[in-house]
C-alpha cells in the first residue's frame, strides 16, 4: 500500500508575484513598525504616539525612510 505524491510544477510567475508582494508588505508595514519599535525602545518614556511624533519631527516621511535605511544597514551588517 504505497502511495506516490505527485508534485505540481512551480510557475516562475508565482515566485515573482510572491517575492513582489513580500517586498511590498515589508516596505509599507514591516519596516516602518520596526522604526517605531526601535524609537520606543530608545526612548522608554515615549509611547506609540510619542515615537511617531519624534520620527515625524526628524523629517516627516523622508525621515522615516532614512531611518528605515539605517535600520536595514545595521541589520544586514549584523548578519555576517
Amino acid at each position: 500500500m504505497s502511495t506516490t505524491v505527485e508534485k505540481k510544477p512551480v510557475k516562475f510567475s508565482n515566485l515573482l508575484l510572491g517575492a513582489g508582494l513580500n517586498m511590498f508588505e515589508v516596505t509599507t508595514l514591516g519596516q516602518p513598525l520596526e522604526v517605531v519599535k526601535t524609537t520606543m525602545a530608545a526612548n522608554r518614556s515615549d509611547g506609540f504616539a510619542g515615537a511617531i511624533s519624534r520620527i515625524w519631527g526628524r523629517g516627516g516621511v523622508l525621515g522615516c525612510k532614512l531611518q528605515m535605511l539605517t535600520f536595514a544597514l545595521m541589520y544586514n551588517s549584523d548578519m555576517r
